[in-house]
């Protein structure tokens, strides 16, 4: 009981009041934050629809908002003046699987519990055969304005992906043996994780025991390099043309 009030007191002492999750859609966000939950840490405020500014924080401690978008720049101001006061964790994936999770989660025989927008989105794309879905996601090629294209977003996100005050945390390292994963890289990453947020004493193999969970709504099967048997050669060829710099920016020629 002495150790976890000293390590709570420490936690409490050293914790930034600013901690900021951008996870790209379909890139293990329900993963990282059943890690953020581990180590004491809850969502304060969640907002899907757009980047997320300075004034959205919390002053309250151990607390994180959660996002797929880029902030602001007054955010990103805010983590180059006081990287101290200001945390920023960027969680992504192989883009190849994060389409292939994206095409199953907006195809229209997808059941599961959904936003509005997406089930509207469902009704458009029964107009489409499954490969035209697929080649619309690769090529951008966007319905609406507004609409969320996962790929376009791991553009938007270099602005994090290369600022060294930025945690960049992979799905592949995170996810673990259960998910395709090595124990040792997911260990490896749990421990990147606390240090940067100053948690101290953290049970890293407890942690890395009961991070994989398939309770998530939109948990479907969580497992590295699952593109490789479902994207048709000439899709996949496509995809690495077309994407060619993304793939190696993020370290996945």
């Amino acid at each position: 009981m002495l150790s976890f009030i000293k390590q709570k007191l420490s936690r409490e002492e050293n914790n930034p009041k600013r901690v900021l999750l951008v996870s790209l859609q379909k890139s293990g966000t329900h993963l990282i934050q059943n890690l953020f939950s581990q180590v004491g840490f809850q969502v304060h405020f969640n907002r899907s629809g757009g980047p997320i500014c300075l004034s959205d924080f919390s002053r309250k401690k151990d607390t994180y908002i959660s996002s797929h978008y880029a902030p602001m720049d007054d955010v990103q101001i805010e983590l180059e003046k006081n990287p101290e006061s200001m945390k920023i964790i960027f969680m992504f994936r192989d883009p190849r699987d994060v389409l292939v999770s994206w095409f199953h989660w907006i195809h229209p025989k997808n059941k599961k519990p959904q936003h509005g927008h997406m089930r509207y989105m469902q009704k458009v794309y029964k107009h489409f055969s499954d490969e035209e879905i697929i080649e619309m996601f690769i090529a951008n090629d966007k319905l609406r304005q507004q609409e969320y294209n996962v790929i376009e977003h791991f553009y938007f996100s270099r602005i994090l992906l290369f600022h060294p005050n930025v945690l960049k945390v992979r799905f592949e390292d995170l996810i673990g043996p259960r998910g395709g994963g090595e124990h040792q890289r997911q260990l490896e990453s749990i421990k990147a994780f606390t240090q940067y947020l100053s948690i101290d004493q953290a049970d890293i193999e407890s942690i890395a025991d009961s991070l994989f969970s398939e309770d998530s709504a939109t948990f479907r099967r969580a497992m590295v390099g699952s593109y490789k048997t479902f994207l048709t050669p000439d899709q996949l060829d496509y995809f690495n043309k077309r994407h060619a710099k993304i793939l190696s920016q993020y370290g996945y020629e």
